[in-house]
């Protein structure tokens, strides 16, 4: 079946059927509302943003059928999650005031390692090695992760920060490949 998950401020993450347009379960991971939610790349997990009832985020992994694996608080305001396009590791994105917390976790929920620096982590894209994370905010910095190495490896400054830092970001293989870190 292809499915399509939609979230709502009332808390509630809707699995859609996209063949026949109807909402086949309608999930509700915490009391606070539901921000994001991506399917792993296999169809299997869910990962979900949701607000709490504190004003802090939890990161929720969810099974297909909606039950939860696991759920990791998340103390600063969540932005975005991203799944490496094997489905292998999801690395979120979190901003506090001028300082980016990139966190990589493994597929079962597992923190893996923290990336960061200053500048906001509202984007947050994997290139297709599943080795480089690429964040970028509404401050106008792109910042480039080697996530094995868990290092920075170039920030930059984009001029239009949110409208052309989005755009960016869905070509992080070509700017790595500019930069020569990675071959296409």
């Amino acid at each position: 079946m292809r499915a399509l998950a939609s979230c709502s401020y009332d808390g509630e993450i809707m699995l859609w059927d996209l063949r026949s347009g109807t909402c086949y379960r309608t999930l509700k991971p915490s009391s606070g509302p539901a921000y994001q939610a991506s399917w792993s790349p296999d169809g299997d997990l869910i990962a979900a943003i949701c607000g709490g009832a504190a004003g802090e985020d939890s990161l929720f992994f969810l099974d297909s059928q909606g039950q939860v694996i696991r759920s990791v608080a998340a103390a600063r305001v969540s932005a975005r999650v991203s799944w490496s396009p094997e489905g292998s590791f999801l690395a979120l994105g979190c901003s506090s005031g001028a300082e980016r917390v990139i966190t990589v976790f493994s597929r079962s929920g597992m923190p893996l390692c923290n990336l960061g620096g200053r500048g906001g982590g509202e984007i947050v894209e994997w290139d297709r090695t599943a080795r480089y994370v690429a964040t970028g905010g509404s401050d106008g910095i792109l910042a480039f992760y080697d996530a094995a190495a868990i290092r920075e490896i170039r920030e930059l400054f984009w001029e239009w920060a949110v409208g052309s830092g989005i755009f960016m970001l869905f070509f992080v293989s070509r700017f790595l490949t500019g930069f020569g870190l990675l071959e296409m």
